[in-house]
């Protein structure tokens, strides 16, 4: 049960988190000095934070990594660690299903050769 819990928590973090995505100030205008801008998102950004576009959500993301298909969010710099912990709790879910199986089949073997 632990490790549904587990799961919730990584899959959750990694879904509710903020990637990474850019700070919009009223400050930033066009030649300001350490902005670069996004053509695509029409927007100025800061420099030197290694900001990517992400294709799917249509915004830049900070150290963009890849957009996740199974929470369907992007993976950056804020969600990085839920999204190892997502992979983790996968992992872990896979080994006590594994455990679980082996288990139950020993359980009704027993039970066969008993009748």
């Amino acid at each position: 049960m632990g490790v549904y819990f587990f799961f919730l928590f990584a899959y959750g973090g990694t879904f509710l988190v903020n990637p990474g995505y850019p700070k919009i100030t009223d400050k930033t205008f066009v030649g300001e000095k350490g902005m670069k801008f996004c053509k695509v998102c029409k927007i100025w950004m800061e420099r030197g934070h290694g900001y990517r576009h992400c294709p799917e959500c249509e915004i830049c993301v900070e150290e963009y990594d890849h957009h996740c298909p199974w929470t369907s969010k992007c993976v950056g710099k804020g969600n990085m660690v839920f999204f190892y912990l997502f992979l983790l709790s996968i992992f872990l879910t896979m080994i006590y299903l594994t455990m679980a199986f082996v288990f139950a089949m020993e359980h009704y073997t027993k039970n066969i050769k008993n009748l």
